[in-house]
């Protein structure tokens, strides 16, 4: 064996393989490696200033009306000094015109995490996220809307902790769910204790091994067709 690979190193040396360059198609011009510093400082300033953003009107408007030093206004958002994403939201400081002072402005209203230390977080994040697991979805195709849209979507970081803090709260009303249509289901028999559940179970992994490390099983009832309980399994923890 190493007197194959010390022929094939004295081959290579003396008839060096002819590498091939293949053309690549750039989707974005500030990617090329032909692209200049100041060509892509100004594609980077372009889609900076061309960027979609989702704000809530009404609370931004508030913000605007004064100033929180000197209480004149309105802001002017020309007057912007930096900016900040956090996901979907974004903390705007907005020089006043009468007193220089700056002011931060959120696009979004936020709230405290539950039983959690750090800055305060975006409630339009965690909509996102309730709204992607509501669809069956997640960050990736998350990622995939947004983008058609010029909107910079949230990291994997940030989701996977919202995502972390909306679970239990979200099991917790589908439990509150399930029991109430339980008692539907129950007032339905008229006394009798006999009730008629459909079952049925499944697994996120594709095909018919049985191998999946995740897997759920939901209960309906028959006089109602509403799920009154539900499992998950996970082999993983």
């Amino acid at each position: 064996m190493k007197i194959l690979k010390a022929k094939r190193r004295e081959k290579n040396k003396r008839h060096p393989p002819i590498k091939r360059k293949v053309p690549v198609e750039y989707p974005c011009p500030s990617l090329s490696p032909t692209t200049t510093r100041s060509q892509s400082a100004s594609h980077a300033s372009e889609s900076a200033n061309t960027r979609y953003r989702i704000v809530d009107w009404g609370y931004l408007s508030e913000q605007l009306d004064k100033c929180a030093k000197c209480g004149v206004g309105p802001l002017n958002l020309k007057n912007t000094t930096n900016e900040r994403r956090a996901g979907l939201g974004y903390l705007i400081r907005i020089r006043c015109d009468y007193c220089q002072e700056t002011n931060v402005v959120r696009t979004e209203e936020v709230h405290t995490k539950i039983n959690q230390r750090g800055p305060k977080r975006f409630k339009l994040n965690e909509r996102c996220v309730l709204g992607t697991l509501h669809s069956g979805n997640g960050n990736t195709q998350l990622e995939h809307l947004l983008s058609p849209m010029d909107v910079k979507s949230m990291t994997s970081k940030t989701y996977k902790s919202i995502e972390r803090s909306v679970g239990p709260q979200t099991e917790k009303v589908a439990r509150t769910s399930c029991s109430n249509w339980l008692d539907q289901e129950v007032k339905s028999t008229d006394g009798n204790n006999d009730l008629a559940i459909s079952y049925d179970m499944g697994w996120q992994k594709r095909g018919n091994a049985r191998n999946s490390r995740r897997g759920q099983c939901t209960a309906a009832g028959r006089a109602t067709g509403k799920i009154v309980d539900f499992e998950t399994r996970n082999t993983a923890c």
